[in-house]
């Protein structure tokens, strides 16, 4: 069984209105919606793993939490059933406020409800960096980051005779090392 793909999604105050709660409205209605991501579109492969339909993957949609808001991030996965650069055919599958910018969409992102196990945001690794997410949306500016569920990915450690100092070169050490490496890792 392959890994699932989360294609994270940031939006922000560009509309007025909030993404995931027009997203939910249409998803309550139709059972699925057309979410616009603005700017660069998402890489072709991912398009073309969506359409052969061999791996899960998930959309989730985030922003920056709010002053009044207790979480500092925001967010709501969903099933991805396809991804589209041109508009989609009918005008009620989408949050109506994206006229006014539909221009500046550069992809379409079909998704719909997702009732399987949840996950919380620290769960997610990028797969590019393999950071974990909430330190990748924290120093970069990318709107979209491809990620897996995962801890940080541990590396073996090994103890060559010759790399480590005489003095150094006892089993309590060896052990003191490891130790610290494995909880720095959690």
């Amino acid at each position: 069984m392959k890994e699932k793909l989360y294609i994270v999604i940031r939006y922000g105050a560009l509309d007025a209105q909030d993404a995931i709660e027009e997203i939910e409205k249409i998803i309550t209605k139709k059972g699925h919606a057309w979410f616009g991501k603005y700017g660069q579109p998402l890489s072709t492969k991912y398009e073309e793993l969506v359409k052969k339909g061999e791996q899960d993957v998930f959309a989730v949609l985030i922003r920056k939490g709010r002053a009044t808001e207790a979480e500092n991030y925001i967010f709501k996965s969903y099933r991805l059933k396809q991804i589209v650069r041109q508009l989609p055919a009918k005008e009620r599958d989408y949050p109506k406020y994206y006229a006014e910018r539909i221009s500046q969409i550069g992809a379409w992102i079909e998704i719909e409800e997702y009732d399987g196990p949840k996950f919380v945001l620290d769960d997610l690794v990028t797969k590019s960096s393999t950071q974990k997410l909430l330190k990748s949306l924290g120093t970069s500016m990318k709107a979209h980051f491809y990620c897996r569920l995962g801890g940080v990915v541990k590396r073996e450690i090994k103890f060559a005779e010759d790399d480590i100092d005489s003095e150094y070169n006892d089993d309590f050490v060896k052990a003191d090392f490891q130790q610290f490496y494995d909880h720095s890792s959690e």
